[in-house]
């Protein structure tokens, strides 16, 4: 294998850790919202392992990425894929994060949250459909749906906002016990919206990727 095929080979591995990470997450939230439906406790605890395994590819990716940049020197849409790759990662792992959050709360939630948990699983649909797009934007470099992330967290923007409101509600008229687990299932949903937040980073990214332009989509 000659330098050149050395480095191609270099280029596809980095693309194949990427897209398996951002599938692994993928799969760690459509575990974490069937965890929010049935209350599975045992389910949570296999989440907080999955993030363990999420944080293991982040630093696959970003050695690899380090690696190839000091040895090969790459220019141009060779560098800008390996920065980018390093971007996504640190994203990726901050999302596994959340889910990894949501997991804990439902191991240490004693009080009954059925009706929290179904407000956080209106998240479900938004969250996974961005995650699958994503995929698809980072390995076919499309800009495009890379935007069409952005139209999606708007709706998760809106959702939030609507349910602020709601629990703001909560804590300031009931009693003190139902206050507190609202007030806990408050940050549950923010991280919800946050993981949005990030998938909109890596949609910016991969704008930059393609267009070597950085772009503010949040």
């Amino acid at each position: 294998m000659n330098i050149r095929e050395r480095f191609d080979a270099s280029m596809q591995e980095n693309d194949r850790l990427v897209l398996k990470m951002m599938s692994r997450v993928k799969t760690l939230y459509e575990a974490i919202f069937d965890v929010l439906k049935e209350n599975d406790i045992k389910a949570a605890e296999a989440i907080i392992d999955g993030d363990i395994e999420i944080n293991a590819l982040e630093e696959l990716i970003n050695e690899h990425a380090y690696i190839v940049i000091l040895k090969q020197c790459p220019v141009a849409s060779d560098l800008r894929k390996l920065v980018t790759a390093i971007k996504v990662a640190n994203e990726l792992e901050r999302i596994a994060d959340y889910a990894a959050n949501i997991a804990v709360y439902i191991k240490k939630t004693v009080q009954n949250n059925e009706s929290y948990r179904k407000l956080m699983y209106i998240y479900r649909d938004p969250l996974v459909k961005m995650l699958e797009t994503l995929l698809e934007a980072y390995h076919e470099t499309d800009v495009k749906k890379a935007f069409d992330v952005c139209d999606i967290d708007n709706k998760i923007d809106v959702i939030y906002e609507e349910q602020i409101k709601k629990f703001i509600s909560i804590t300031r008229e009931k009693t003190q016990i139902v206050a507190e687990e609202a007030s806990r299932a408050l940050l549950v949903i923010k991280q919800l919206e946050r993981a949005g937040d990030h998938l909109t980073n890596i949609a910016e990214h991969i704008i930059f990727l393609k267009t070597g332009k950085h772009v503010t989509l949040n």
